[in-house]
């Protein structure tokens, strides 16, 4: 990394990460401060129009809650991030600090990689974050809260999860949540060829396990939901059958494997309404997996003979043989992931150098033309003012476009890339410091 890299005047400090995931709180802490897709864009404008931070992100799943931000210049973001994310979540005196996490500056930017690519997934190298990441960004762009550092972080963070998957190994196999889910499923029962499954959800990740069943055999799978709708929607797309959530526990009751994968705000299954029907199922097994945040399978349905019953938590450490064998891969990936890094630290420091030189330069420019302009005035009948302006703005900015432009190309480390610099400032006559302006222009009257 060039020396003083993270020593220019915003060292990078405005940006930070705060948040949750899989190895820092159980589910149950997980489930207290996960935001639903629903919630999140008044979330982050009420964040923007309260000047808690200049730009953010939230990326809630079922294994993380983060926000991600930029605070004003000169604001030390991990000072103020946690207070942020709990004034969001409307959390009073909860010392969180136990079962989260900050990251700062390059550690942020490293953080965010390291999530795209699924290195710091539950299940090493999973796809579906991608994906996740991708929308967590559409959402926070349509409720205003990016601008030119996030659009530029974020657009490479995508990148550099694609390139992960594509240029190594480490999307062989098992590629997301859902379909781990279903491998385990598939080795518990011994082939799903004849069974009878339930699967609980319609939504994105309902809809990968539900190809992921499909691809393991045939089975008589019943897709259900709040919308039966969407459960027939997706059901006719598996080869299943629909059914709404009144008809749920029937079918559980004859099922050989649950599989919730959903977003409710609470269980959709209940014990109580279950196990006053326990004996029909006659102690037959029932192998149960819920994939929701918050869970939406009451966990009081182990009670029944023959329900085992995993979620998240459980299921992650079913999962850690599957990441060592991806552990070789994960080393080349955190390689491009390095260089990445230093890849957005060097655009942000000549962002940093270039921006004021180009501010000054546009605002002399400026300066020059609307004096101009003015002093023209008292030649012209009053109806060509607004003409002469438009025009002198054209012209103006067809001048400097080029010198912009040639600008935004010079290093600021380099002896020439300053010398350049210096030049500019003395020809335009710029303040070095603050990029302020030196003097005025000739006041004559032509």
């Amino acid at each position: 990394m060039p020396p003083g890299l993270l020593h220019s005047p915003l060292a990078l400090g405005e940006l930070a990460v705060f948040g949750v995931n899989h190895r820092t709180a159980p589910l149950h802490t997980r489930e207290r401060l996960a935001i639903s897709p629903g919630e999140v864009p008044a979330l982050l404008r009420k964040a923007v129009q309260e000047d808690l931070l200049a730009e953010g992100v939230i990326l809630s799943t079922c294994n993380r809650v983060e926000l991600y931000a930029c605070f004003a210049s000169g604001g030390e973001g991990g000072e103020r991030i946690e207070q942020t994310f709990k004034a969001l979540k409307g959390i009073e005196d909860d010392d969180l600090r136990p079962v989260a996490y900050l990251r700062t500056g390059r550690a942020m930017i490293e953080h965010l990689f390291l999530v795209t690519c699924g290195l710091d997934s539950l299940l090493l190298g999973e796809t579906q974050i991608l994906g996740q990441v991708r929308d967590a960004f559409a959402a926070a762009a349509a409720a205003t809260s990016t601008g030119p550092i996030f659009n530029r972080l974020f657009h490479q963070a995508l990148r550099v999860g694609k390139r992960a998957r594509a240029e190594f190994s480490l999307a062989a196999g098992i590629t997301s949540v859902p379909s781990a889910a279903v491998h385990f499923i598939t080795q518990r029962l011994e082939g799903l060829r004849g069974r009878v499954g339930v699967l609980l959800g319609a939504g994105a990740m309902a809809s990968l396990a539900s190809a992921y069943l499909r691809g393991q055999g045939t089975c008589d799978l019943v897709v259900t939901n709040r919308t039966l709708r969407r459960a027939e929607e997706l059901a006719a797309t598996c080869g299943g059958r629909a059914t709404g959530l009144d008809g749920m526990v029937d079918e559980v009751l004859r099922a050989d494997f649950l599989l919730a994968a959903c977003s409710a705000p609470g269980p959709l299954l209940q014990a109580e309404s279950l196990l006053p029907r326990g004996q029909e199922r006659g102690g037959r097994p029932l192998i149960a997996v819920d994939l929701s945040v918050p869970r939406v399978i009451d966990p009081g349905i182990v009670a029944l003979d023959g329900v085992t019953l995993y979620d998240l938590d459980t299921l992650s450490d079913l999962l850690r043989a599957h990441c060592v064998r991806r552990a070789e891969s994960a080393k080349q990936v955190e390689e491009l992931i390095s260089r990445e890094v230093e890849e957005f630290c060097r655009w942000w420091q000549e962002r940093e150098a270039i921006a004021p030189l180009l501010t000054a330069l546009t605002g002399r420019c400026e300066e020059i033309r609307s004096q101009v302009v003015e002093r023209s005035l008292k030649f012209l009948h009053p109806g060509d003012t607004e003409p002469l302006t438009r025009f002198s703005q054209s012209l103006v900015a067809k001048l400097i476009d080029l010198p912009l432009r040639q600008i935004k190309t010079w290093n600021p480390e380099t002896p020439e890339g300053r010398l350049r610099f210096e030049v500019v400032r003395e020809l335009f006559g710029l303040q070095a410091e603050g990029e302020g302006y030196r003097g005025q222009i000739s006041r004559e009257e032509g």
